[in-house]
């Protein structure tokens, strides 16, 4: 009788999908005792079979076995028939500690099977679990057959779907059904659609239908629709979606739609956005219209988001129609942080060589010192012979500290033949102003093949500004010399500048952070043979963070010694 259940049950869990075949490894213990427990399941020895399954589990709690081990415990729980109700739990705990198991399906099957039976034996809270269990298999049914029919672009399928539709209360599964429909290349799937978008109850199965018609190949003759959704649409996520739909359509009359919800709508977030799509709608013949119409938004809307993402959209235009309103808004904004944001994307913009007399004049005499900034970043960005020399003057006139420094640092980021590290110089070693000094030290460190680290290190070396010598050995660090024995030579003659504890300090960062551990030789030599203690201990926390073999050895023989030593 036993061997009639054994095959029974190869042939039920084989016709289910559940059986898997079991690739024992001789060395696997859990595999192993897995098999054995397995068998004992196949011969109906429930007891046995469980208190294995168990011990299994308890013993391999990482093994890949264990989800099937436990769902066979509750399989030989539920054989024995002491209690239906702790069978029942134990799927229910399975289910909800590998939801993603093989056997959550048979567990499944197994707790309706129990439910109705401890319905029936009087428990009829159970029934109600077995009611919504069973509904929650037929929505997977259903789910399930609508992927089935992905792929398949004829009538039959469209009707199966759209007849599905009409049927279900359940708004998830519409938005499923929303889904494929998106994938039907048909004159009725966009039909369809544009019904769900206009008439269903739920605003996320409308705004899901919306998303779809504007990938339909029809979107173009539904522009009405998408204006009219965003003007009227109670649902924000609705109307934003109707917005994004609108956006992807290329046709006059999206232009034309997008241009009165940027003038008329009350949600300026929708403005927003409709100001950007304008920016993609450009072509040859109405180019220069519509950068046109963003500059008038730019200058005159009373909504100050409205006017800085309409020049974000005008630096966008593809064509260079827009650049003269840039440069227009820089110049006559009444508001300093429109101008700003101008000159900005006019730093962005491939014309803006062409704009240099007017970033020389914004950088050397506007009153709003943003503006001025932003003009010397731009020029910073610009490949000019002509760049050089104005922010040269910006560092020698300006009366503003705060321009100044941003002109220093911009001038280590300029792009010349020319030497600049003479200016530099003077201003590190000479300016009145703190940040000034600092900026042209940091400038130093940027100039191309190490130009700036003679003057870095002479800071380093004699700086009045103790604070400011302590910046410049970071920056010895972190800057290319032609060779690295000198950098390293350079921060050990720092480590011994028993004056400044701070310099030590930097000097000893710095032999840390040299690549490669080209440092760490230096480090451990610091650790053995420098008279302070206290720089010998830094030195060795610095070991202690260093992945390199040869620190760690250092580290290692410091650690013997001391146990000799003891």
């Amino acid at each position: 009788m036993k061997r009639n259940f054994k095959w029974l049950i190869i042939i039920v869990l084989i016709g289910i999908g559940s059986a898997a075949a079991l690739p024992i490894q001789a060395d696997d213990k859990a595999a192993q005792a897995y098999k054995k427990a397995y068998n004992l399941i196949l011969d109906q020895e429930w007891q046995q079979a469980e208190a294995l399954m168990s011990e299994i589990i308890e013993t391999y709690p990482q093994s890949q076995w264990v989800d099937d081990s436990r769902f066979w415990k509750c399989y030989a729980d539920e054989k024995t028939g002491d209690s239906p109700e702790r069978a029942f739990e134990c799927y229910q705990k399975f289910i909800q500690t590998h939801p993603k198991s093989k056997w959550v399906d048979d567990a499944k099957s197994s707790m309706i099977r129990l439910g109705e039976q401890l319905a029936k034996m009087g428990k009829p809270e159970y029934a109600s679990l077995v009611e919504s269990m069973k509904e929650q298999e037929n929505q997977e049914l259903v789910i399930q057959a609508i992927y089935a029919l992905q792929g398949r672009n004829d009538d039959r399928a469209y009707e199966i779907i759209s007849n599905l539709y009409r049927k279900s209360d359940d708004p998830e599964l519409r938005k499923k059904i929303v889904f494929l429909l998106g994938t039907f290349n048909s004159e009725k799937a966009g039909e369809k659609l544009v019904e769900i978008a206009k008439e269903d109850d739920d605003p996320q199965v409308r705004a899901q239908a919306l998303l779809k018609l504007g990938l339909n190949d029809h979107a173009k003759e539904m522009v009405g629709l998408f204006k009219t959704i965003i003007q009227k649409d109670p649902e924000r996520q609705v109307r934003k979606n109707a917005m994004m739909a609108l956006t992807q359509i290329d046709d006059p009359k999206a232009t034309e739609a997008l241009v009165d919800i940027a003038r008329n709508s009350s949600d300026n977030e929708l403005r927003v956005r409709a100001l950007r799509a304008l920016s993609w709608q450009v072509k040859h013949d109405n180019a220069r219209e519509i950068a046109g119409l963003l500059k008038a938004f730019a200058f005159d809307d009373p909504n100050k988001e409205v006017q800085e993402n309409a020049i974000y959209a005008i630096s966008q235009l593809e064509s260079q129609e827009g650049f003269p309103g840039l440069v227009e808004l820089a110049q006559k904004h009444p508001d300093p942080d429109i101008r700003e944001k101008a000159v900005f994307w006019i730093s962005q913009r491939p014309e803006a060589v062409e704009a240099i007399d007017v970033l020389k004049s914004f950088a050397l005499n506007d009153t709003i010192a943003g503006v001025q900034e932003k003009a010397l970043f731009a020029l910073s960005q610009v490949e000019s012979e002509e760049t050089l020399p104005v922010i040269l003057q910006v560092i020698e006139k300006s009366d503003n500290p705060n321009v100044r420094e941003k002109a220093v640092f911009w001038l280590g980021q300029v792009k010349t033949e020319r030497d600049v590290s003479p200016v530099l110089r003077k201003l590190v070693m000479k300016d009145n102003s703190p940040a000034v000094q600092e900026k042209a030290l940091f400038a130093l460190s940027q100039l191309e093949e190490s130009k700036g680290l003679p003057v870095i290190v002479d800071v380093a070396k004699s700086h009045q500004n103790a604070e400011l010598r302590e910046k410049a050995v970071f920056w010895i660090s972190q800057t290319k010399s032609e060779t690295d024995k000198e950098t390293i030579e350079l921060l050990k003659s720092f480590v011994l500048d028993a004056e400044h504890p701070a310099i030590q300090e930097k000097a000893l960062f710095g032999l840390m952070n040299l690549p490669d551990g080209k440092g760490v030789p230096a480090l451990i030599e610091i650790t053995k043979t420098h008279p302070a203690f206290n720089i010998r201990k830094k030195a060795l926390f610095w070991l202690g963070q260093s992945e390199d073999e040869r620190a760690l050895k250092a580290v290692e023989d410091i650690l013997y010694q001391s146990q000799e030593t003891n």
